[in-house]
C-alpha cells in the first residue's frame, strides 16, 4: 500500500540498561545473524523442521534496520495514531 517496508518487531532497551547488557544484545544479534543454525540449535525450532526454521530466519526477516524501515515505521506510527 505505501511501498515502504514493515517493521513488525524492534529491539529496544530502557536507559537504565547497562551498556555491558547492552554489548551481549548485540553480540546474540550478531552471533545469530552470522549463524542462524547455530541458533536454531540453541533454542528449538518453534515446532518447525530445523530446515524450516533456519529457511525463516534467513529468507524471512531482516534483523538491521535502515533508512527504509524507519521511514515505514514513522508512518505506521502516524497512521496509527489516527486510529487509535
Amino acid at each position: 500500500m505505501t511501498g515502504l517496508p514493515f517493521v513488525y518487531a524492534v529491539w529496544i532497551a530502557h536507559n537504565s540498561v547497562s551498556d555491558d547488557s547492552l554489548k551481549s544484545l548485540k553480540e546474540a544479534l550478531e552471533a545469530g545473524i552470522q549463524d542462524p543454525a547455530a541458533a536454531v540449535r540453541h533454542f528449538g525450532s518453534a515446532g518447525l523442521s530445523f530446515d524450516d526454521a533456519v529457511n525463516y530466519l534467513t529468507g524471512n526477516i531482516n534483523f538491521r534496520m535502515n533508512a527504509g524501515y524507519e521511514e515505514g515505521l514513522k508512518l505506521f506510527l502516524s497512521l496509527s495514531s489516527r486510529v487509535l
